[in-house]
């Protein structure tokens, strides 16, 4: 990946971020799994970042997503991610207690 330029900087930003719902719950299974995943890609996608990986596990979903800028806060990219979709996924999403966050991408999820 090549680092992005804003007028006055130069960035390559790696963000992985991971969904948990309130106890772990398996709810992410068959066809929640697959829609999640396409619509993760389409709200990453909508918003000019490109999620270079995606594993939706039955109690846990890891986004790994390259190219926001540095001055996005993280808190606006799980809004983006989450806040802006639709009804069902708000609903299936409703019972996130915290988002763990790290600035490196792990080699294997």
């Amino acid at each position: 990946m090549e680092a992005k330029t804003t007028r006055s900087s130069v960035f390559h930003t790696n963000y992985h971020i991971v969904f948990c719902p309130m106890y772990r719950r398996k709810v992410f299974k068959d066809d929640i799994a697959e829609y999640l995943e396409q619509f993760f890609k389409k709200q990453v996608e909508k918003k000019g970042w490109t999620l270079i990986a995606i594993k939706v596990r039955p109690d846990h979903i890891h986004l790994a997503i390259v190219g926001i800028s540095p001055i996005t806060r993280l808190s606006v990219v799980c809004q983006c991610v989450i806040v802006n979709g639709n009804e069902r996924v708000r609903g299936i999403l409703s019972t996130m207690v915290g988002i763990i966050c790290a600035r490196s991408i792990p080699a294997e999820f």
